[in-house]
């Protein structure tokens, strides 16, 4: 199984949930996606720090990275 770290561009569905939709549709890819209340919404700005840690946490044990 392919493991993708994935930071969306923001919380809107097209960007973070649709996708995880998706990638479960496979048997190959596993998305890792930050925490839901990290994300930016509107005009409240993400939580960059708790993002990049996330990353370089989970980035060692990923073949591909998506980084919006």
């Amino acid at each position: 199984m392919v493991k993708v770290l994935y930071v969306p561009l923001d919380e809107r569905a097209c960007n973070y949930t649709y996708p995880s939709l998706l990638a479960d549709m496979t048997d190959d890819i596993e998305l890792l996606v930050p925490d839901y209340d990290w994300m930016g919404f509107c005009k409240r700005p993400a939580d960059c720090e708790k993002l990049w840690q996330w990353v370089f946490e989970r980035a060692p044990e990923c073949e591909y990275a998506i980084l919006s």
